[in-house]
């Protein structure tokens, strides 16, 4: 007998739920015992799966899977799996491209693979902040000029909340510090970070201003 569509909709959803719900729990900082959690995280777990088995071509609910899968370190190479068939089935799936370029990064994947991921998310949302972080570190870790790889910051630092924006700017201010030995582009990278400086206010900000003024 074929399973309803609906119904693994219906579970799809409500692992979304889930995850968010114990996500929102966590931020808040609710108290949640060892166990309690790893039961929760079995439940979200089980309902991923059981709805890509249901759905086995819908490329939404397999990339979240994925993800989940990944982010949660509970199966990361089911997870990657996940995030790969994902991307057969629709190669324009924000979600698996994101997650799966990170992957590429951080678990001894190709670095280029990744850059060219994160370079086709940006194209289909150019305002996709992390991609656009991400991005500038690729840039900066492949040995991309520095006039490059400040610009990809300053356009994630234009893009991103007041949190992201800072840690941005932090990142990017000691990229541009390591290359002030530099003659021939020095004074350039200064007025490029002097342009994101400048738009920002605080007390770190206005330390970052007088560091660069007085290097």
């Amino acid at each position: 007998m074929e399973e309803n569509p609906n119904h693994g909709f219906a579970v799809y959803n409500l692992a979304v739920l889930l995850e968010e719900k114990s996500a929102k729990a966590k931020m808040n900082q609710e108290e949640t015992k060892g166990e309690e959690e790893d039961e929760e995280m079995e439940r979200i777990e089980e309902l991923f799966i059981n709805a890509t088995r249901i759905l086995p071509t819908d490329p939404t609910v397999l990339a979240d899977a994925g993800r989940f899968l990944i982010s949660s370190r509970r199966d990361e190479i089911g997870g990657r799996d996940l995030l790969i068939k994902a991307l057969q089935i629709d190669r324009s799936s924000e979600v698996a491209l994101f997650n799966l370029s990170i992957w590429n990064i951080t678990k001894g994947g190709s670095e280029n693979e990744a850059k060219g991921m994160l370079e086709k998310l940006v194209k289909l949302n150019p305002r996709h902040v992390p991609a656009l972080g991400h991005l500038a570190r690729l840039d900066a870790k492949l040995g991309r000029s520095a006039k490059s790889v400040i610009k990809r910051y300053r356009a994630a630092i234009d893009l991103s909340n007041q949190d992201d924006k800072l840690k941005l700017t932090e990142e990017v201010f000691k990229f541009t510090l390591s290359k002030l030995g530099d003659k021939e582009i020095e004074q350039d990278i200064r007025n490029r970070m002097n342009k994101i400086l400048q738009k920002q206010n605080g007390e770190r900000i206005e330390e970052m201003k007088s560091e660069l003024s007085n290097t």
